[in-house]
């Protein structure tokens, strides 16, 4: 079985066994993150070079690079970066958020043809990843059009072209919505699923609140069952949890509020009274699964959904020497030849 679940990212630092890192004088390092299934069988792969924007780095680029790579980035950095102080110049400035003088230049972006469509997901993954050592990201066209990209979605990615390169804020959190799309796709729990993206100003507040437990995502995704009714229709998502305030976004196509309601606390039939009362007295406790909507919520209850959706799995099988794919999903079993996919 080939499950979604199963898989993970490892950032893997190379260079030549019989030198050292400082070759290239510390300002260029050299890796390589891989996805790959728990077993071994590899998704893809994303190679990248971390380079420090100082002017000592760009005599290391064409070690580091490849030769068109190299050249574009080179002219990149000349214009759009001061070397003597490491800091970004014009418009780039106020469109990257602030983080560490370093960039990410991708120097090689596959992903095998099984996995194709998880592409965007895996290099925005990797990107994501590295947001505490760099502070933006290039990618040149030729390397995003090694995967598959529905259209828009490398913008909606906060991929952005720039002076001939795609560059991306690697705190931008639109970077986790590729990702995020593949899991309401394959792994949705049976909620409604509709999105809002949060105003940055509404972000800093929800950060900013008090005793806040929660970091405040810019996609805020309706955790209501699907097609929910009700004398309030609105979609809801908890999007901050502060002591016993509970913080939540109420939006339609007529706009979005962000208030504070309190936990709907109703059990499942024949489990009320001592079974409420503890849960309200001892909420980190063990007790019987309490709907964890706001109170006075459209739908039904968390717990009156029924199963969840079955997670659609992966099966590589062979059939008369030929290699099929064989999907489960909620809808049924899906058989397609490997070999005659596009």
């Amino acid at each position: 079985m080939r499950d979604l679940v199963a898989l993970e990212i490892s950032h893997v630092r190379r260079y030549y066994w019989w030198t050292t890192p400082s070759l290239l004088d510390d300002c260029v390092e050299l890796w390589t993150s891989s996805a790959c299934l728990a077993f071994g069988d590899e998704v893809g792969h994303v190679e990248y070079a971390v380079v420090d924007l100082a002017e000592r780095t760009l005599g290391q680029i064409d070690v580091a690079l490849f030769n068109g790579l190299a050249d574009a980035v080179r002219a990149f950095l000349s214009e759009h970066v001061d070397l003597a102080t490491a800091t970004l110049t014009g418009a780039l400035d106020a469109q990257v958020t602030a983080g560490p003088p370093r960039a990410v230049v991708v120097r090689d972006l596959r992903v095998e043809r099984d996995w194709r469509e998880l592409g965007p997901a895996v290099l925005t993954s990797v990107l994501w990843d590295l947001r505490r050592i760099a502070r933006f990201a290039l990618v040149a066209p030729e390397q995003l059009g090694r995967v598959r990209w529905r259209p828009g979605q490398q913008e909606h990615a906060g991929l952005r072209l720039w002076a001939g390169l795609h560059v991306a804020d690697l705190r931008d959190q639109r970077l986790l919505r590729p990702t995020q799309d593949v899991l309401r796709h394959y792994e949705s729990p049976g909620v409604c699923g509709a999105v809002t993206t949060l105003p940055e100003e509404a972000l800093r507040e929800l950060a900013a609140v008090p005793g806040a437990r929660l970091v405040p995502r810019m996609d805020a995704e309706c955790v209501l069952e699907p097609g929910h009714g009700g004398a309030d229709r609105r979609h809801c998502a908890r999007v901050q949890i502060a002591g016993d305030e509970h913080h939540w976004v109420l939006w339609d196509d007529r706009g979005r509020d962000v208030v504070i309601r309190p936990q709907c606390l109703i059990p499942p039939p024949r489990r009320g009274g001592p079974a409420l009362l503890q849960a309200v007295l001892d909420p980190d406790a063990e007790h019987p699964p309490l709907c964890a909507f706001p109170a006075g919520h459209s739908g039904r209850h968390q717990f009156e959904f029924g199963p969840p959706r079955l997670r659609p799995r992966i099966d590589f099988r062979t059939r008369g020497g030929a290699e099929i794919e064989v999907r489960y999903s909620e809808s049924g079993i899906e058989v397609r030849d490997v070999d005659a996919r596009p």
